[in-house]
């Protein structure tokens, strides 16, 4: 027996969604890119700041084990698209950048995503700019949030 849709737990339908555009992003990508790049890698690509990040940061906002992010790293610096440098003013630390071509390839899988944002602009019952302006409100520290959670469940 299906769960009615308004009964059906958000984090679900968040799941569910994020699956969608990460299907059509990565199905478009490979038709519109010559670059065998993975949703793993895309996922990747998108966290990634202009001014790179330190291997293990971007293991924290991947929410990936290190070893799994150093995977991804070293598969896109084999196919050109990161590099990985000593971080300044660090002996130890390395800064995961992008390299030109890297550049290249994240502005073309932009221009895709917001190619899929303008479609689903056509889609009934779709409000684009309201989902964009829901999921980029802060919600808060999450442990606030949890303790707030539990407090709750708890009375």
């Amino acid at each position: 027996m299906d769960i009615p849709r308004e009964q059906t737990p958000l984090l679900r339908l968040l799941w569910q969604r994020h699956v969608w555009l990460r299907s059509v992003t990565d199905q478009v990508l490979r038709e519109a890119i010559d670059v065998e790049v993975r949703q793993s890698h895309i996922t990747l690509l998108s966290q990634l700041p202009d001014a790179g990040l330190p291997s293990a940061e971007l293991a924290r906002r991947l929410d990936v084990a290190a070893p799994t992010a150093h995977q991804w790293v070293r598969e896109l610096v084999d196919l050109g698209i990161l590099s990985v440098d000593p971080a300044p003013g660090s002996r130890r630390e390395k800064l995961v950048t992008l390299t030109p071509t890297g550049r290249e390839l994240r502005e073309q899988a932009l221009d895709v995503v917001r190619a899929v944002e303008e479609r689903l602009r056509t889609t009934p019952g779709v409000d684009v700019d309201g989902l964009r302006s829901l999921l980029g409100t802060d919600w808060g520290d999450p442990r606030v949030a949890a303790a707030g959670v539990l407090a709750a469940i708890r009375d």
